[in-house]
């Protein structure tokens, strides 16, 4: 038996993994950098995560290194990250948003007193989405609605299970609960996991406060981008082979893939003959490069980011691991980011310094910033005119709030923009969720695991189910060989 996979992301090495797990031969296929969009940077004695920059729901990497024979403590040091996120408002307004509950309600005596009840009860509705719907829909690969209805009822029989409301969005489910438009804000927020806009993106995903606060935020020593050396450190022991060749294509026979055809340039076969496949390079980027004769029926895109690294010889005062600057009107920001080319006038500034956390990101007394504005995908614009543009704004969303730095102090500032994601990791226009999580379809129902017409193609990665982000797209590994029947 022969299992090959495509691109050594998280889901990549995940399904590599959990394949090798069973005894088959394995070939992991990455011409790029291993871990995707777990990527690093280092300058001039700086280390940048290019991508995510906190760690979730941690059992699913002890699963997953069970998986390979070995454990998450044995891997990896996780760094707890508390409070989790600060969150500034134009207004002046500020809050720690904490796993510890006295931090959190203290902040938000100081920022909303009269919002607390609302909040716990938002909080407990956040518990219950979790619990009623994560298990059930995280757990399995993708298997149909009503598959994933009758186990949501086993867990919330009855009406209790219609608490979920999978047909409303974060934004409704935030105004049931606030009159304050700051923290309908916040809630909104945890739609941009997704790469989705609050107003669009349906409403379970409201359970991610309490999956950062109640479960818990993590940060790996060394960077974001140790989970993936440690996961390829796992695949390799367990006898896969990492092959840095580019896929070029998929062989056929009927409804089967019976080879992997790779760029030429080494001494193994160009040509590796296979029993199954599991592609991470998503949906419509495995159709349109290795399957050009099979249909496939498009998505929309998920958002981007323009991205900055700065690397200062100072610390910032005023930031914490996470923080966040708030535009003073979120539903016309989502309007702008639909355009091709932003204003940016009134943005939401993301910024993370995981020196705060782990000073090994940078030189003894420095700081490590990543500078995040969400963006559209890349449709061939001027990316250098706007990559300048949005600076100005990230400039002075950051003074508003005191947040700016001695110009020389700035010993590093590198800028990544959509088009660079694209051509770092192969995500089509630069998408960071890949397809859009907009709507109910999108959001809860991505791509299968398995293909509907080649049996023997699976798919993993943030743009199949069950979506974005690293624990899930770890998930998604093991779910593609589940539902290809190898395990």
């Amino acid at each position: 038996m022969t299992v090959v996979v495509l691109g050594a992301g998280v889901a990549g090495l995940s399904a590599a993994i959990h394949a090798a797990s069973t005894g088959a031969r394995v070939v992991l296929v990455e011409a790029g950098e291993v871990g995707g969009k777990l990527g690093r940077i280092t300058r001039d004695g700086y280390t940048f995560d290019t991508g995510p920059s906190l760690l979730t729901l941690p059992w699913v990497f002890e699963d997953l290194f069970r998986v390979g024979g070995t454990t998450l403590a044995a891997e990896l040091e996780l760094l707890r990250v508390d409070p989790i996120c600060r969150y500034l408002w134009p207004d002046g307004g500020r809050w720690d948003f904490a796993s510890d509950l006295a931090t959190t309600l203290a902040g938000l005596r100081e920022l909303a007193p009269g919002q607390i009840p609302g909040f716990l009860s938002f909080l407990a509705d956040s518990s219950r989405r979790y619990e009623w719907g994560g298990p059930p829909f995280l757990a399995h690969p993708s298997d149909g609605l009503l598959a994933l209805t009758r186990r949501i009822l086993a867990v919330a029989p009855g009406p209790a299970a219609m608490g979920i409301a999978p047909l409303s969005t974060v934004e409704s489910v935030a105004r049931s609960f606030f009159t304050d438009p700051r923290l309908v804000q916040w809630v909104g927020r945890y739609a941009t996991y997704v790469g989705g806009s609050p107003a669009h993106t349906p409403s379970p995903f409201a359970m991610m406060p309490y999956v950062e606060a109640g479960l818990g935020a993590w940060h790996p020593r060394g960077g974001m981008h140790r989970i993936a050396e440690a996961l390829l450190g796992v695949a390799l022991r367990m006898g896969v082979t990492l092959d840095r060749r580019a896929a070029r294509g998929l062989e056929r026979d009927g409804g089967k893939v019976v080879a992997v055809h790779l760029a030429a340039g080494a001494d193994t076969p160009e040509r590796i003959a296979c029993d199954a496949v599991v592609s991470t390079l998503g949906w419509e980027e495995t159709h349109t490069r290795l399957l050009p004769d099979v249909p496939s029926t498009a998505r929309p895109r998920s958002l981007s980011g323009l991205v900055w690294l700065v690397g200062l010889r100072a610390t910032l005062p005023g930031v914490l691991h996470h923080t966040l600057l708030f535009s003073r009107d979120y539903p016309r920001e989502f309007v702008d980011l639909a355009q091709p080319e932003p204003s940016w006038a009134d943005p939401t500034v993301y910024l993370c310094a995981s020196t705060r956390t782990d000073p090994s990101g940078a030189p003894p007394g420095g700081e490590n910033l990543f500078i995040m504005l969400n963006a559209p995908v890349d449709r061939g614009q001027d990316w250098d005119a706007l990559a300048a543009r949005g600076w100005a704004q990230v400039r002075a969303r950051l003074a508003e709030h005191g947040l700016d730095w001695d110009p020389a102090d700035e010993q590093v500032r590198i800028c990544l923009g959509p088009a660079d994601l694209a051509r770092r990791t192969g995500a089509l226009g630069g998408a960071i969720y890949g397809e859009s999580a907009d709507g109910f379809r999108d959001a809860l129902f991505r791509r299968p695991n398995r293909h509907p017409t080649l049996d023997n193609l699976g798919f993993a990665g943030g743009g199949v189910h069950p979506g974005g982000g690293v624990p899930l797209a770890a998930l998604s590994g093991g779910h593609a060989i589940r539902a290809l029947g190898l395990r």
